[in-house]
């Protein structure tokens, strides 16, 4: 069968029951003889309050200064309770 990339991120991973649902979508496309790729940015609205945070600091940030602003806890955190739900799931943290 074919490679197939999913991305979540935002509110479809927000709280432990929607990450719950999305790890059954992974694993339904797992059975149905797909590789399957899971990208996941953050959770809920954590983007938001970073860069809201960082306009606090200053009001016209670098663009570059935001880039640096990537949410990897929160990304690391989502991984972690769809490998802990699906223990069939590799775990292969972004460094």
């Amino acid at each position: 069968m074919a490679i197939v990339v999913q991305k979540y991120g935002g509110s479809s991973m927000a709280d432990a029951d929607k990450i719950r649902t999305l790890a059954k979508r992974v694993m339904c496309t797992r059975d149905q003889g797909h590789q399957v790729v899971v990208i996941v940015s953050a959770m809920g609205v954590t983007t938001d309050h970073l860069l809201e945070m960082a306009r606090k600091m200053s009001p016209n940030p670098e663009r570059r200064e935001l880039d640096m602003l990537v949410p990897l806890p929160a990304v690391d955190n989502a991984v972690r309770v769809l490998h802990k739900t699906f223990l069939e799931l590799p775990f292969y943290p972004v460094p």
